[in-house]
């Protein structure tokens, strides 16, 4: 039988999120596992347009983005904390969020990788999907995709 021990919820803070983030802890408090929550900010790009940001501007921009997300990160952690008991380490990467999400799954020998079932529709109407798509084709890990409720 499949019983996790370290399960990994990305997280970009939206609603989609916010259902997997509560599945990937409802799985954690089940079989006594770790909860590691993610969230991955995009590198920023020193020269957009006719801008370009010093090398201090971007350092302060990169830390109240890293500072705002450990914030809600930890609040999220509390959240569950109180109601569930899991064990919850939390993460903030800068980069491409799928290469941060495997690295983070490598590192911290994840079994089981939950993240939202992005969907985008394209022409025609057909069903598109992206990162979640790449995530569930690449991890090194099982992986569960979670839809939020309509």
């Amino acid at each position: 039988m499949f019983r996790p021990k370290n399960i990994l919820v990305a997280t970009d803070f939206s609603k989609d999120s916010a259902a997997a983030l509560e599945e990937g802890a409802q799985l954690a408090a089940r079989f006594h596992a770790r909860l590691h929550l993610l969230h991955v900010a995009e590198e920023l790009r020193q020269c957009a347009a006719d801008y370009c940001m010093t090398y201090e501007e971007m350092e302060a921009a990169r830390e109240r983005i890293d500072k705002g997300a450990r914030g809600r990160l930890a609040e999220e952690a509390n959240r569950i904390r109180k109601r569930l008991r899991v064990p919850i380490q939390t993460a903030v990467r800068f980069g491409d969020a799928r290469e941060e999400i495997l690295n983070e799954e490598r590192e911290k020998n994840i079994d089981l990788l939950v993240a939202a079932r992005e969907e985008r529709h394209g022409l025609g109407g057909r069903l598109f999907g992206h990162l979640s798509e790449k995530l569930a084709r690449d991890s090194v890990c099982d992986t569960l995709l979670v839809r939020a409720q309509a």
